[in-house]
């Protein structure tokens, strides 16, 4: 009789501990999870102000750059060199898509305009 206790006894301590290093697995996904996710906000956040994408928009003789995502001014110039000096020195944006109305993409980048190549996949 006692052999089919001590089994008993066997199989509830092999269950309990197999009940807490489950637990304590998922407690260190939960762990690893939940920092990949900040570190993915921080990283989004860092992206979000080195790079952006932007239009411009033309009204006589002043351009009109404005934020891509949610359409908001960011700045103004008479020319696009205005604008990309203004997004980098106030807005602090290292480097920018820039769509142009009627015209090739450029890129704003450090304050100075390039433009973009586009390369055949030989």
């Amino acid at each position: 009789m006692w052999e089919i206790q001590i089994f008993l006894l066997g199989v509830t301590v092999g269950w309990a501990i197999k009940t807490l290093l489950e637990a304590m697995k998922m407690q260190r996904i939960y762990r690893r999870v939940m920092r990949d996710i900040s570190n993915m906000e921080v990283a989004e956040r860092i992206l979000d102000r080195v790079f952006k994408q932007c239009y411009i928009e033309k009204d006589g003789n002043s351009y009109y750059l404005y934020n891509d995502d949610n359409s908001s001014f960011m700045c103004q110039g008479s020319s696009y060199e205005d604008l990309a000096k203004c997004l980098y020195t106030q807005h602090e944006i290292q480097i920018a898509l820039v769509r142009k109305e009627n015209e090739q993409h450029c890129w704003f980048d450090h304050g100075n305009i390039k433009p973009v190549e586009v390369k055949n996949g030989n």
